[in-house]
């Protein structure tokens, strides 16, 4: 028998106007902020979303078994960057706070049913852009960095202090099986995009749960 465990975001919107205008001035960020970890200053260079490792679940024995996996969707990572002031600024929205909030809740819910895994059902991020992917790992993979934790602005965001700036303590504890969502995908272009590789290096000859 399979259990799922179910959960909704919450809609948390929390912002200061003045802090928000004082930091647009300063460092032409073009979202909302709810906070402002630092890192290095990226080199010159490209976007890359980097390569993850293949999911990997513990092996469950016996013909006669129940075994539960959470699902989520929706999550519409949406988290820039932005050079100012001499450092690397992630720019955070109300989407990756939810975000990171709904990690924590399911690290709970799945610690208290015994969840194999987390299966997510689509629109991991909100926009094609390397920008989101790479937020996204952060938060929702638990073995980030995988093989290659991707870069933003030509600066690897697997090593040290940026391998956490987007995910600030509350990245997921469970493997997450990724799935795709139209806002996942190029839909004007002649390829899948990022999203679509994403997906396909995570699980294409991923181990199964049976022993």
């Amino acid at each position: 028998m399979e259990k799922f465990v179910f959960r909704r975001y919450s809609q948390t919107v929390v912002f200061s106007l003045l802090f928000l205008l004082l930091l647009y001035l300063s460092v032409g960020c073009r979202k909302k902020l709810d906070d402002e970890p630092k890192g290095q200053l990226p080199a010159s260079g490209e976007d890359s979303p980097g390569t993850p490792n293949l999911v990997h679940v513990a092996n469950t024995e016996g013909l006669d078994r129940s075994i539960s996996f959470a699902v989520c969707a929706d999550t519409h990572e949406d988290e820039d960057w932005s050079e100012g002031l001499g450092v690397f600024l992630p720019v955070l929205t109300d989407n990756g706070h939810r975000n990171r909030n709904e990690a924590k809740d399911l690290n709970t819910d799945c610690s208290e049913h015994s969840c194999l895994g987390i299966i997510h059902i689509g629109d991991m991020i909100d926009e094609k852009y390397v920008h989101c992917l790479v937020p996204y790992r952060q938060i929702w993979e638990n073995d980030y960095p995988g093989q290659d934790g991707g870069k933003l602005g030509g600066y690897s965001m697997g090593s040290g202090n940026n391998s956490t700036l987007y995910s600030s303590g509350s990245r997921i504890a469970y493997p997450v099986f990724p799935t795709i969502g139209n806002h996942d995908v190029d839909k004007n272009g002649s390829t899948w995009g990022f999203g679509h590789q994403y997906a396909a290096h995570r699980v294409i000859g991923a181990p199964g749960i049976a022993a």
